[in-house]
């Protein structure tokens, strides 16, 4: 299952994060906000991994932490296309902005949790085959689906 997350998580980044740039200048986004998009998303999301293990720590179960925080982050994709039909013009921009920096914090927030519990599923001896098939499988997935994303948003 873990193997598939991965790349059903692939695939769902090659359709969002590859394009989120020319949605929101689509949205009529600024060379400034394009770049408080990017920036904003790495560094709330580099802020959270280790409040992530403090929140696993706290909780002590980490299955529904990683599930709930999951559902989460993919509702927030959901909402940003949204945002177009309840907010007009810069308004809707910040709020894309500001959902995308969420949805990076909370993809590291239990990133911690998710390694941890792959510690214990997958066995020592299959680790290391499981996770270079699984990150082949993964970029074979991206490389493919990022022109097929473009050719549908075209």
């Amino acid at each position: 299952m873990f193997w598939w997350d991965g790349v059903l998580a692939t695939i769902s980044a090659a359709f969002v994060d590859t394009y989120v740039s020319l949605y929101a200048l689509a949205l009529g986004a600024t060379n400034t906000q394009i770049g408080a998009l990017s920036s904003a998303s790495s560094f709330l999301g580099a802020l959270t991994p280790l409040p992530g293990v403090s929140l696993v720590r706290r909780l002590g179960a980490r299955k529904p932490l990683i599930v709930w925080v999951s559902a989460t982050f993919r509702t927030l994709i959901l909402l940003a296309a949204l945002v177009p039909f309840f907010f007009p013009g810069e308004a809707a921009v910040y709020i894309v902005i500001a959902l995308f920096a969420l949805r990076a914090s909370l993809g590291n927030l239990i990133h911690p949790a998710w390694v941890s519990m792959t510690g214990e599923v997958v066995p020592l001896q299959y680790r290391g085959r499981y996770f270079s098939t699984r990150n082949m499988i993964m970029a074979l997935a991206s490389m493919l689906l990022v022109p097929l994303a473009g050719q549908l948003i075209d």
